[in-house]
């Protein structure tokens, strides 16, 4: 059975249980269990030119990046915890990225295949909403870890996967500046503080058509 990302209104959700919102910490943007995600990191995938105008017209003039890279790295922190608890433990490089076709078909929602054209039209996306370069891999990396773990602990529902995320007993905590945890959706709130941006679809043409797919 293939599981479909579980994605809210901002596809940048990913639920779980047990986990709470939010203290403040000079230099901290977040925490997952012993996991610090520091402001440090957030802002070494930001560009400081920020989104092009463009993208903001799209975006209806708010387009918020390091919002997305924080639940971006709260996300990926959550399914590497999670797959350490699997019996096959966090995989191989090679294994994740072979979930690359996967991954594609939740961040375009099942209207494209994977290749050098998909490859261009998110990054020159992701680079459109003020984003590095450096964030698509990570991006990517977390729809494929996703998937790897939907294999290793034989998840038929979802369910079964927030089942197994669950096992890590990770408390996540976020500074306030990022908006606050929806624990329920294991998501940043969407809140005007928060302002967490939709994405763009990339069609089978590779086109852009407005969609609510999170994005650089």
């Amino acid at each position: 059975m293939r599981l479909r990302a579980l994605a809210v209104t901002t596809a940048l959700a990913l639920a779980a249980t047990g986990l709470t919102a939010c203290t403040s910490k000079i230099g901290l943007a977040a925490t997952v269990g012993d996991h610090r995600i520091s402001l440090k990191t957030v802002d070494s995938y930001i560009n400081p030119s920020g989104p092009t105008a463009a993208a903001r017209a799209q975006q209806g003039g708010s387009v918020a990046p390091r919002e997305l890279v924080v639940n971006t790295l709260i996300r990926r922190q959550l399914l590497l915890d999670a797959l350490k608890q699997t019996k096959q433990g966090v995989p191989s490089t090679k294994t994740v990225r072979s979930k690359y076709n996967d991954a594609v078909s939740q961040i375009s929602q099942g209207q494209a295949a994977g290749g050098a054209a998909f490859d261009k039209a998110l990054n020159d996306q992701i680079l459109a909403l003020g984003f590095r370069k450096s964030f698509t891999q990570t991006y990517v990396e977390a729809f494929e870890l996703e998937s790897v773990l939907i294999d290793q602990a034989g998840a038929k529902s979802g369910d079964q996967l927030l089942a197994a995320i669950a096992k890590t007993h990770d408390k996540v905590s976020v500074s306030p500046r990022f908006g606050t945890w929806d624990a329920a959706h294991l998501s940043l709130s969407g809140d005007a503080k928060a302002g967490i941006p939709s994405f763009v679809t990339i069609g089978p043409d590779t086109q852009t058509t407005a969609a609510p797919v999170a994005g650089q």
